[in-house]
This record gives C-alpha cells, sequence and structure tokens, in this order.
C-alpha cells in the first residue's frame, strides 16, 4: 500500500495500487513484482463475442505467482449481443479460477458507436444481467465521462464504478477504483491504478478479516 493527498480530502488516505494489462503489454513481469507497492492486477480476458486475449493465461500465471489480487475484465462491443458477449467471457473466468477481484466489463467508445445510447444500454444490461444470474452479483463497471455513456451508467449505488481520475478531476465517494495514470516500469508503458478501498473489489472470500463491517455495494448493497 501507499499514501497519497487526494484533492477534496483534508487528510492523508491510505490507497492501493494496481496495474491493467492486455495482449498490447509486453510486460516484465519480474520488474512488475519487484514493485512492492502494486497489490492488484486486472487482465483483459476478452472483447466482443469472438476475441479472447491470447496473453490473458500468461498474464494470470504471472500475477497468481506473484501473490497479487487478479481480477479480469471484458471490452464490451455495443453492435453484438450482451449475452454472447458474457458467455465468451465467462468461458474465460471458468479457464482461470483463482481470480480474487470483482470482474469488470469496460464501456468505452474506441472501435464503438456511441450516438445509439438506447443499443448501448440494452447490450450492457444484457452483459450484466447474465452476469449476475450466475455470480449473484453485479460486474464492475469501468466508463470514462463521454456524455453518452455517461447518461447510460447512472450514479446510483448499484454498480461498484471504475474510472480514469483524469477525466473525474476529482474524488467521488461513488467510486471505487481509479486508473491514475500511464507509466512505465522496465520500459513497458502499463495503466497504474489505485483503489481507495481495496475491500470494494475484493471477492468476499478474499477479504480480510478486518474488513470484515465494510458492505461491498455490488454483492451486499441492495
Amino acid at each position: 500500500m501507499s499514501f497519497c493527498c487526494l484533492r477534496g480530502m483534508g487528510q492523508q488516505m491510505r490507497i492501493y495500487n494496481g496495474i491493467d494489462v492486455s495482449h498490447h503489454n509486453n510486460v516484465c513481469w519480474d520488474s512488475v513484482l519487484a514493485n512492492r507497492n502494486i497489490k492488484f492486477c486486472y487482465i483483459k480476458a476478452s472483447e466482443g463475442v469472438h476475441f479472447s486475449d491470447p496473453m490473458a493465461r500468461q498474464h494470470y500465471q504471472h500475477a497468481v505467482a506473484g501473490d497479487l489480487y487478479v481480477g479480469f475484465y471484458h471490452y464490451l462491443r455495443f453492435d453484438v449481443s450482451g449475452k454472447k458477449q458474457y458467455d465468451l467471457f465467462k468461458r474465460v473466468l471458468d479457464s482461470c479460477p483463482s481470480y480474487s477481484l470483482i470482474p469488470v466489463v469496460d464501456v468505452e467508445r474506441g472501435g464503438n458507436d456511441i450516438s445509439d445510447t438506447a443499443q448501448l444500454n440494452r447490450v450492457l444490461r444484457q452483459f450484466v444481467q447474465s452476469f449476475e444470474a450466475d455470480f449473484g452479483y453485479r460486474p464492475i463497471i469501468y466508463y470514462c465521462d463521454y456524455t453518452p455513456i455517461k447518461k447510460v451508467i447512472s450514479h446510483s449505488e448499484d454498480y461498484c464504478k471504475w474510472v480514469p481520475r483524469w477525466r473525474l478531476g476529482y474524488v467521488d465517494s461513488h467510486i471505487d477504483l481509479y486508473q491514475n495514470f500511464v507509466s512505465r516500469i522496465a520500459g513497458v508503458p502499463i495503466d497504474f491504478d489505485y483503489c481507495p478501498e481495496l475491500n470494494n473489489i475484493l471477492l468476499p472470500k478474499f477479504r480480510p478479516c478486518w474488513h470484515v463491517g465494510v458492505v461491498h455495494r455490488a454483492i451486499g448493497g441492495r
């Protein structure tokens, strides 16, 4: 863990540092694991209905061997069935059973038509409902602060949320995870993230006993 002073808060707070990786990152895992400040790792698992990240399994094995908390994310495509996208994501999750972080659905405009908010809402709802039917809780939603997407992702407490902090511009009590900046480890660019409360992104069986009283919004906060 590390400490930082976040704008809008009058005191220093404990934060937990992590990274997110995909096939785009040629990660030097020896260097990553040598950085004792890194506590968790999110790994791209899949995208759309046909793409499974070819590096997911390798990233997973390294992260688990390094005793990091590990989770997976799916990059949502707005033009295909959310249910079929979930089915692909679920197959990757089933092949890597030792993950400890709540899975994520990544909702961004890259490669997507963001003008049709009704279609986005429909696809995202299909994905989330399929996920919840199997797991009994909702995935974390990663989204950028683009107006059409933001209209779909409400600020209710029903979902845990992950955002780029440079777009948010401040600390929001309804946000659970921040993508903070891009840095390099052994020359490789990697997205760094931080979590003000690790308990909010951990699956229940991995939560430290000293966090027992905290209720996770997606799992216990109905």
